[in-house]
């Protein structure tokens, strides 16, 4: 049988907690679906390149993969970026293949900053439009996070190191509402509800994100670093140091 090219579905770093329990799941895709791996094992490897974890991996009833990092795992390690996470699968084309993807060490994950309710708020009928293919708008919220998180992460910044991530939540409303207007809109029809709706939101989350700032734990410290707040987007000055306009 011919090796199959699987897709890992990462949608962004792999955020371990040192001190907690870490369940991590992948879905592995083939020609849209989910295809569960035979068997495998998880690898965690420090920003030194040292294997930490080689544990044992099992499906679930959805086909995902499954493995769980255990905190004796990661004592004592220090914090911080540049880790990874390997997946090596035995697939059912009889091969077995290595997805990796990068990963941090943290103290704690930072969660999702709007829900559903916050969506309702806006468009209470929201839910009379999900899609047959899903239950919920839960989809375009994670996958609204998961761009929150890589847009940090472009920026220099740490998304762990975040302290209040109710300051995030108009960002992650906005954007999650562009995804779901997305989701049901007409393309090329700029009467649409949806389309209308989609643009409203693209365009309230740009503004947003021009001006964020939030509390930052500039020292990994566990604590916001006082007196001061993190930009996201860094100032751009277009003078020479001392030179005045």
């Amino acid at each position: 049988m011919p090796s199959v090219d699987y897709s890992p579905r990462f949608l962004h770093k792999t955020y371990l907690e040192r001190d907690r329990e870490n369940p991590l799941r992948l879905g592995v895709y083939e020609a849209g679906a989910v295809v569960a791996p035979v068997s495998g094992e998880l690898r965690v490897y420090n920003a030194a390149n040292v294997l930490l974890a080689q544990n044992e991996t099992s499906a679930d009833a959805g086909g995902f993969a499954l493995a769980t990092v255990d905190p004796a795992q990661l004592a004592a390690q220090t914090l911080g970026a540049n880790w990874r996470v390997e997946w090596h699968l035995l697939m059912p084309d009889g091969l077995t293949h290595v997805f990796r993807a990068g990963a941090a060490l943290c103290r704690v994950r930072l969660p999702q900053a709007a829900s559903i309710a916050d969506l309702l708020v806006w468009h209470a009928d929201l839910n009379e439009y999900i899609p047959p293919t899903q239950t919920t708008w839960q989809p375009q919220g994670d996958m609204a996070w998961a761009d929150i998180l890589n847009w940090i992460e472009s920026k220099g910044r740490r998304p762990f190191l975040v302290t209040d991530s109710s300051e995030l939540r108009e960002l992650h409303e906005a954007m999650w509402l562009e995804r779901v207007g997305s989701a049901l809109g007409a393309d090329g029809d700029d009467t649409n509800r949806w389309v209308r709706l989609e643009a409203k939101w693209a365009g309230r989350a740009e503004k947003i994100r021009d001006g964020l700032t939030f509390e930052y734990d500039e020292n990994d410290e566990g604590r916001a670093t006082p007196g001061g707040r993190a930009a996201a987007n860094p100032t751009l000055w277009l003078c020479q140091a001392g030179e005045e306009w």
